[in-house]
Parts: C-alpha cells; sequence; structure tokens
C-alpha cells in the first residue's frame, strides 16, 4: 500500500506573467520567482472575490501561499503587492506588458534564477504603468538587460576583426552577437550580399551603439536612465527586437500586435 505524499506549504513573492482557464471556475498560472518559473493552480479563481482575487490576475506581483503535492501547486491565498493598474488603462502599455511577460518565460526555466529577471520586469513594469512613459525605449531596454542577464549579451566591446571600439557606423551580426566596423565590414562582402551567411546585420550609429553598451552594463536600478532622439531611440528598438529573435531562434507574436497598433 502506497503512503500519500504529505503536502507542503511554501510562501513566495512572484508575478503572474500568465493565465491559462480551465475548468468551470479555475486557471493556470504561470509565475516568475526570484528561482525561476513555478506553475500554480488556482481552483475557483473566477468566482472567489476579496484580495485572493485581485492577486492571481496578469502582471500582478503577489505574496502566494502554495501547498505543493505530487510536483502540483494549488494557490491557496494570493495577496497583491503591487497591481500595476496603469497598465490596463492604455491599450499600447497592455501589448508592450504582454510582449515582456512573453519574452520572460522564453528565457526563463522552471526553478533555475538569481533574481535579476525578475526584479528587472518589475522596474519596467512599474515605470510602463506611469504616465506618459517612452514605451520603445523602456521596451528597447528591457530586451537588451534580460538577454544581458539571461546569457545572451552581445560583445559590444569593439570590432570582431581589428578591435577598433567605435567608427561612425558600426555592423551588429545579431545571430552571433559581434561587432564589426564600417572599414572591416566593407572588405567581408560575403556578410553584406549574404552568400555564405543567414543571419541579419544592422546597422548602429554612435548613439545607439553607447545606448547599448550602457545598457548591459548599468548597474540594475540604473538601467533606464539614458537619453536619445526619438528617432534612435525607435532604431534601438528595432535592432533590439532583431537581436532577440535571432539569438533565440524563434518569433513573438505580441510584437505583430506591437507593430500593428499605435506605437511608432
Amino acid at each position: 500500500m502506497k503512503t500519500a505524499k504529505p503536502t507542503v506549504r511554501e510562501t513566495i513573492r512572484a508575478l503572474v506573467i500568465r493565465e491559462t482557464p480551465y475548468g468551470e471556475n479555475a486557471k493556470m498560472l504561470t509565475l516568475l520567482t526570484e528561482n525561476g518559473l513555478k506553475k500554480a493552480s488556482a481552483h475557483g479563481a473566477r468566482g472567489i472575490k476579496g484580495k485572493s482575487l485581485s492577486g492571481v490576475g496578469l502582471f500582478t506581483f503577489s505574496e502566494f501561499i502554495l501547498d505543493t503535492r505530487d510536483e502540483q501547486s494549488v494557490v491557496s491565498e494570493a495577496s497583491p503587492i503591487e497591481t500595476f493598474y496603469g497598465i490596463r488603462e492604455d491599450y499600447d502599455k497592455i501589448t508592450v506588458a504582454s510582449f515582456l511577460t512573453e519574452v520572460v518565460e522564453a528565457l526563463s526555466v522552471e526553478g533555475q534564477g538569481d533574481g535579476a529577471l525578475l526584479s528587472l520586469t518589475l522596474n519596467t513594469l512599474y515605470l510602463l504603468a506611469g504616465k506618459s512613459p517612452d514605451i520603445p525605449k523602456l521596451k528597447a531596454a528591457f530586451t537588451f538587460r534580460a538577454l544581458s542577464v539571461s546569457g545572451f549579451c552581445p560583445d559590444l566591446s569593439g570590432c570582431a576583426v581589428c578591435g577598433a571600439e567605435n567608427a561612425k557606423t558600426m555592423y551588429l551580426d545579431t545571430a552571433n552577437g559581434t561587432l564589426t566596423c564600417e572599414k572591416c565590414f566593407g572588405e567581408e562582402p560575403e556578410v553584406k550580399t549574404g552568400e555564405e551567411y543567414t543571419g541579419v546585420i544592422k546597422a548602429l550609429s554612435p548613439d545607439v551603439l553607447a545606448a547599448m553598451r550602457y545598457i548591459v552594463s548599468a548597474p540594475a536600478k540604473r538601467v533606464f536612465l539614458f537619453s536619445l532622439e526619438k528617432e534612435e531611440t525607435f532604431a534601438l528598438d528595432r535592432v533590439s527586437e532583431t537581436y532577440l529573435t535571432e539569438q533565440l531562434g524563434r518569433r513573438f507574436g505580441t510584437l505583430r500586435f506591437y507593430r500593428g497598433g499605435s506605437i511608432g
């Protein structure tokens, strides 16, 4: 006769990055914690009232009490810490918040993490929920920093061929994460013609490159403290998207809504 495993209760702080309804009155939550992703079911989540209801909502950072048995976790209580309410008032904000959580889910592993990705995501959502945020800037900075802390940081130190740190134009190989200065780039026609290369090359201005270097190296609390002209900000945003999709080898559905909306 098998002995039933005991139920283990734990208290964690986590951000709800996905919710999937199932059954008549429940939903499955994907949570971003300091230790990576965690799945938990919230039974009666679409019928409960009070703070636990708001605590299991999408984009909500909450303190959860989970009961786990046989590797299945169930939400017992959920007390909201931050709901980022301002995000829900604007289509563009919701779209970008959805993009952030899609990226986070792609980069995270269940049970593995050091808290950096959670902290970055919370800081980005906080700024996004504010009044008149610079959405392309927030999105681009989040993307490069999230990739950086997850092991996909490009080598922005200088030209991979000659070592030059700066040039009027530098070219980012988004598949390999390396730079080539304009002089060396001109001497490698196979890169430009694509005859021996299937990735995407993006031209970077000095200001865009400087912003990228700042984003990947700045202290965590200062990642967003840089400025660019509007056109340069949009250029940075485009590069961040390309680098993301090339590095992870996948497309992100939320980008289609981002480009189809009113942003940019």
